[in-house]
């Protein structure tokens, strides 16, 4: 029997961080990418620009309030969105409420934004706040924590009502999907996934192309490891990196059932040859951690599935 190479509890951790940080920062760019972000941005200095909160309609004058807003507005906004999403990233992995890694990140925007507030103020009237820099802080934290627990509660709330709509929605094609099966087809649907259709015997038809591989960056190569549902997207991760296409989880799995592959979790597939340990969590539930560090959970319903899979596989290359 071959010397099980499996990495150790903490090497697989720190890829499982490393791999959170990754798609942290792909949800980073897609987040400063789209139009929407910058439109709500601009159109939110523009208001407090008019407004002149903090007395600064008092003490500046218009284009003096738009630098000033503009500086901290921007500063402020990028800083705490990138906080943010980097935080929630890793809070996938711990597990933690939400409002947690929100009070983190709040709590270490205030100085950075504290310091922009004070060089804008030396910036625009050329000298700093009359109580000092520390005069600030109430000014600072009291609001930019608000905002942002109420803004992450929001997009929490959010993410529930979509998940919810999305177990509906998988449970119901899972319902379908069996009924088409045992309607047309003789054989169970298992068999099919460790059986990848072949043309040599006697069948002329060429396999399809996977829809997914179409959308597929031809960088990105087709050696699969991970599908992870997002909204109507896929996460797709290879040998090679990670991308997002727009297709769903149930559409990818059904074109990669010739795969060696299979649906470990609502919003997870895997790639069985690219997974390298079966592991226990305290809280009694199963996970499977990839070649590259990933460690994904696994459904109550599949813990079987996917301890025969990997055992069969593992019988195989001995």
């Amino acid at each position: 029997m071959p010397e099980d190479k499996s990495p150790p509890e903490t090497a697989s951790n720190t890829r499982a961080t490393h791999s959170a940080l990754r798609h942290a920062l792909h949800e980073i760019r897609a987040l400063f990418s789209r139009r929407s972000f910058w439109t709500v941005l601009v159109g939110g200095i523009v208001v407090v620009t008019l407004s002149g909160p903090f007395y600064t309609l008092e003490r500046f004058a218009l284009f003096d309030r738009l630098v000033f807003w503009g500086l901290t507005g921007l500063f402020a906004t990028l800083l705490m969105a990138s906080l943010t999403t980097i935080s929630n990233a890793l809070n996938q992995r711990w597990g933690l409420p939400w409002f947690v890694p929100a009070l983190i990140t709040a709590n270490l925007g205030i100085l950075p934004v504290m310091s922009l507030v004070y060089l804008a103020n030396l910036i625009t009237s050329g000298a700093p706040p009359s109580g000092g820099f520390w005069s600030l802080f109430p000014f600072v934290s009291v609001p930019l924590v608000a905002i942002h627990l109420t803004t992450n509660g929001f997009f929490a709330a959010t993410r529930r009502t979509q998940q919810r709509a999305r177990d509906a929605s998988a449970r119901l094609e899972t319902v379908q999907d069996h009924a088409v099966e045992a309607a047309h087809s003789p054989h169970p649907p298992l068999q099919l996934a460790t059986a990848p259709h072949s043309p040599e015997r006697g069948d002329s038809r060429e396999t399809p192309v996977p829809l997914l591989f179409e959308k597929l960056p031809q960088s990105l190569g087709r050696d699969l490891i991970s599908l992870r549902a997002q909204d109507h997207y896929v996460e797709v991760t290879t040998a090679l990196g990670t991308t997002t296409v727009l297709l769903r989880l149930s559409d990818a799995e059904r074109d990669l059932i010739p795969f060696k592959g299979m649906r470990v979790h609502r919003s997870w597939w895997v790639n069985l040859d690219h997974v390298c340990d079966l592991t226990r969590t305290e809280g009694g539930g199963m996970e499977v951690t990839t070649i590259d560090g990933q460690i994904i959970p696994v459904a109550r319903g599949q813990r079987t599935a996917v301890r025969q899979a990997l055992d069969e596989r593992r019988s195989a290359a001995e």
